[in-house]
């Protein structure tokens, strides 16, 4: 994995053969004057840019304001000050949504599991009594997406067919329309066939781990008016965390996010209709997904919503058995149900970073976190 070398000044064209421009926003809790951007009208700011350039086989990174940047790339050429451009109105543009999600704020994705192997036994519901208890809870607590997912994607999981996966949720979405309000319900499926049943349930939102890599999958988001989730995974649950290899992370999953909208936008697909996750977990390492996260703010650039999934994920485990040092049982210790503390954390840190969807198996002390958090940075 390739290391940033800091550098004092930009290599131009910004994009060409041999190189190729980052932009990742510097964010701040505030708007100190009016030199500062509001991102993506949203609740963060920014002023000054991470400028990363992957320059033949090798990456640096510079730090600049928003106004060095555009005038060096305007005084360069034509192209790169439209590149520049570009860059900066995807960071300040409010993201459109095609459903009726509010992208100005964070909103909770709540997890219920109708499976009988994810990860985080607490999740999982096995009735119609426990669905429909988890689900009112969920809308009490204010959760702005339900997602439901009847398939288990956790490190090692195998593959269920088809067939397994609509029987376990047909019982379930007959019971949305009575209990769905003004709730957005999300489907966690990669099977167009699954897709296309459940968007008679009321369906809003497709949460797919495979990116919409179907042509199948993408003819439904284009012929029906929902969103969909497009997450990055390197191989599939099955083999994913067996030495995933990257360049470096952020750069490595931002192409492959640029590539991705750009198929989708050839295909028909409007960027109101998508949303992206990075996929903190699939295929990726500690180092992977900490070095993901320290550049998630890179992601904004590229103008659409971001969504992450860092609730109860091993790379908490994997955090705390390098700090705690009280146990010989350490990894055992650290189960999906001691990692409260460090999710909550990930999700502020989520949150810190402007990220409009947080997946959440904790919404009731995701809520709380962030409004004691809202409340000392912002209301003041």
């Amino acid at each position: 994995m390739l290391k940033l070398l800091k550098s004092d000044k930009l290599e131009f064209p910004l994009t060409s053969e041999k190189n190729k421009t980052y932009v990742s926003p510097i964010l701040e809790r505030n708007c100190y004057d009016k030199n500062f951007y509001k991102l993506a009208q949203g609740w963060r700011y920014f002023r000054y840019l991470n400028v990363i350039q992957k320059i033949s086989d090798k990456l640096f990174i510079k730090v600049m304001s928003l106004e060095q940047f555009l005038l060096q790339a305007k005084k360069s050429s034509f192209n790169c000050k439209k590149f520049s451009e570009l860059i900066v109105h995807n960071l300040t543009k409010k993201r459109d949504c095609n459903i009726d999600l509010d992208f100005s704020k964070p909103n909770l994705m709540g997890v219920i599991n109708i499976t009988p192997d994810s990860f985080y036994k607490k999740s999982r519901v096995s009735d119609i009594k426990k669905f429909i208890t988890q689900f009112n809870k969920m809308k009490k607590f204010g959760v702005d997406i339900i997602d439901i997912g009847a398939e288990s994607t956790k490190p090692g999981s195998n593959t269920i067919s088809i067939k397994d996966e609509i029987n376990r949720l047909d019982i379930f979405l007959k019971q949305i329309e009575n209990v769905k309000s003004n709730t957005i319900i999300s489907l966690d499926t990669k099977n167009h066939e699954t897709m296309k049943k459940s968007l008679k349930s009321g369906i809003s939102l497709i949460n797919d781990v495979t990116a919409f890599s179907s042509k199948k999958s993408q003819e439904i988001l284009i012929k029906n008016d929902i969103c969909g989730v497009i997450m990055h995974m390197q191989n599939n649950p099955k083999n994913m965390q067996l030495n995933p290899k990257y360049i470096f992370p952020p750069i490595d999953i931002f192409d492959f996010f640029e590539k991705k909208i750009i198929e989708l936008s050839n295909s028909g697909i409007k960027s109101s209709k998508i949303i992206i996750d990075p996929g903190f977990g699939f295929g990726k390492s500690l180092h992977h997904n900490i070095t993901l996260l320290r550049y998630l703010p890179l992601f904004h650039s590229l103008g659409v919503p971001i969504a992450v999934g860092l609730s109860r994920k091993s790379l908490i485990k994997e955090i705390s058995m390098k700090k705690f040092k009280f146990t010989k049982n350490i990894s055992s210790f650290f189960s999906p149900e001691k990692r409260l503390g460090g999710s909550l954390a990930l999700a502020l840190k989520a949150y810190d970073y402007g990220v409009q969807i947080l997946r959440t198996h904790d919404p009731l002390e995701t809520l709380q976190a962030i409004y004691c958090m809202e409340e000392v940075d912002i209301n003041h």
